[in-house]
């Protein structure tokens, strides 16, 4: 055999080899998977994996004659400690651990058997009115869960469903849960009421973090950091920065403040204006940055609601002076890092307003013409083609497109001269607008929902995201109030549910998911405050 041939053939050797690679399968040292020990997150458990070299972990599990895969998305070591999510209620799984070495040997452990409880007696029905999974967006939907009998209770979860409207995980601590979001490092974070604490926890339900406002915070926990805040409301959501973002108040008192929103020349009085704040704290607890309204909107302008000061009582009430005034009722804060800009939704001026983040300048506003005086006026966004304006609204985000995407509620389409029609004839929308900021116009591109055969009515709350894969909007139509004859109603009494629905992004638009949370006569009924969805129980990344 010649030099060359012989080369070959040990060049052939290798190449075979390496091809081969390692073909010894991993040992198990250990494979033990428990129930979750935090009740207050009952359908998961926890597996310590540990190995002779360096693994990733995966389970495969059986329930109810149904087979599915769990990728905790684990890097490659030698030990692991994990979390086992996605078990269903009320079921008896078996559950088996692979490890997989890096050139692919696999090695399963023996059956671990887990029996879970039954769902809490006192949750909703979930019903399942539409799935395509083909055509939805990827993952599973997340939202919080609020109870509502017309008074004020302790009841709150958040909940998750796979596509096929089953609960797959859930939270219930003894205390309100409102907005709920997934973070950057796969764990949640939610607030609890107009004065925190926001909380943020695993997927195990241990809390990991906890931030509290300075004002009422005698019962603050004694790990949690206290943030110059008088309030947090509405929401709560991390920054790029890791910074930690949400709506606070103050309260200022006007001499001369208009007594009527339907009469200009009525009296003036004295009152006393909850102003909301946008705050970016660190998680030390330091702020870094806050925008006051009442010094970037004209604080004298009156919308429809807007005089009234009810939802701010139990915190103001025995300290303002005159009338308590609910002037804009911010409910939502969205971040645009691409222009380094808030999107704040003022509910009772019924705009969305885009500020700089840093000087703290109006960039527009999109909304209704009509009560904005310069200098304010100067920044209203010209309406092009057939455009309907946001009314009452929630959620505005900027979608993959750059568009402006939010909940239109049309609680108060008249405004605050004219009579307010019947619930049966109001309409809500998710509604897309496009807004040219050299120009300063605005055109609505696209809409679901208004007047038709989709018409539905969500008076307060709600929510519209963009799904960046589908192009989808997953749309939380969370204040629903019907009476008997399920026609909408504004009255106390009326059945209360939520909705949640996926819809293409197209005209006409097509349902690819929807659940509804049942209501109840026996309890009050139901509330969602938002959803969305998120790619896996594991995080955004996995």
């Amino acid at each position: 055999m010649n030099p060359r041939s012989t080369h070959t053939l040990l060049l052939s050797i290798l190449v075979a080899t390496a091809a081969c690679g390692d073909r010894t399968p991993p040992i198990i040292v250990e494979a033990s998977i428990t129930p979750n020990t935090n009740p207050a997150a009952p359908l998961a458990a926890s597996a310590v994996v540990r190995t002779d070299e360096p693994v990733t972990v995966a389970f495969r599990v059986e329930a109810d004659g149904a087979a599915w895969d769990i990728d905790p998305g684990a890097d490659l070591a030698t030990e692991h400690q994990l979390p086992v999510l996605g078990l269903r209620a009320d079921t008896d799984h078996s559950i088996v651990v692979v490890v997989t070495d890096a050139s692919g040997n696999e090695s399963v452990s023996d059956p671990h058997p887990l029996r879970t409880e039954p769902l809490p007696d006192d949750f909703p029905d979930f019903v399942l009115m539409e799935s395509d999974p083909g055509r939805m967006e990827p993952g599973v939907t997340l939202f919080n869960l609020m109870k509502s009998d017309g008074e004020p209770n302790d009841f709150g979860a958040v909940v998750v469903l796979d596509p096929q409207g089953e609960v797959v995980w859930y939270y219930k601590p003894d205390h309100r849960v409102g907005d709920a979001r997934l973070l950057a490092n796969g764990n949640l974070l939610y607030s609890s009421g107009r004065e925190g604490p926001a909380t943020e926890i695993d997927m195990l339900g241990n809390i990991v973090g906890q931030w509290h406002m300075t004002r009422g915070s005698e019962d603050a926990s004694s790990t949690s950091i206290a943030v110059e805040m008088e309030t947090l409301h509405h929401e709560v959501l991390e920054m790029p920065s890791g910074n930690l973002l949400g709506l606070s108040t103050e309260l200022r008192e006007y001499d001369d403040y208009p007594s009527s929103t339907l009469d200009p020349d009525a009296p003036r009085q004295l009152s006393s204006v909850v102003g909301d704040v946008v705050v970016e704290f660190s998680r030390d607890g330091q702020v870094q940055r806050e925008l006051k309204l009442l010094d970037i909107l004209d604080p004298f302008r009156t919308g429809t609601g807007s005089l009234a000061g009810g939802f701010w009582e139990p915190t103001y009430g025995d300290e303002a002076k005159g009338a308590l005034v609910d002037w804009a009722h911010t409910n939502a804060v969205f971040f645009d890092e691409a222009s380094n800009a808030f999107i704040v939704s003022v509910r009772r001026q019924d705009a969305v307003v885009k500020i700089d983040a840093d000087s703290g300048e109006i960039i527009w506003i999109l909304g209704e013409h009509d009560r904005w005086t310069e200098p304010w006026s100067e920044h209203l966004l010209t309406p092009r083609g057939g455009l309907e304006w946001p009314n009452h609204q929630h959620a505005p985000m900027v979608t993959g497109r750059g568009t402006i995407l939010l909940f239109d509620n049309g609680s108060s389409r008249g405004g605050p001269y004219e009579e307010d029609p019947p619930a049966s004839e109001k309409y809500s929308r998710a509604v897309e607008y496009e807004i040219n900021e050299e120009t300063m116009e605005v055109w609505q591109v696209w809409a679901y929902g208004g007047p038709g055969s989709e018409m539905f009515y969500s008076s307060f709350i709600s929510d519209a995201d963009w799904m960046p894969t589908t192009e989808n909007v997953l749309i939380t139509a969370g204040g629903i109030i019907e009476d008997s004859e399920g026609v909408a109603t504004e009255e106390s009494d009326g059945r209360r549910s939520a909705r949640i629905v996926e819809v293409t992004h197209t005209t006409p638009s097509e349902k690819v998911f929807e659940v509804v949370v049942k209501d109840d006569w026996e309890t009050g009924g139901w509330h969602v405050y938002r959803a969305e969805r998120i790619p896996s129980l594991y995080g955004v990344g996995s």
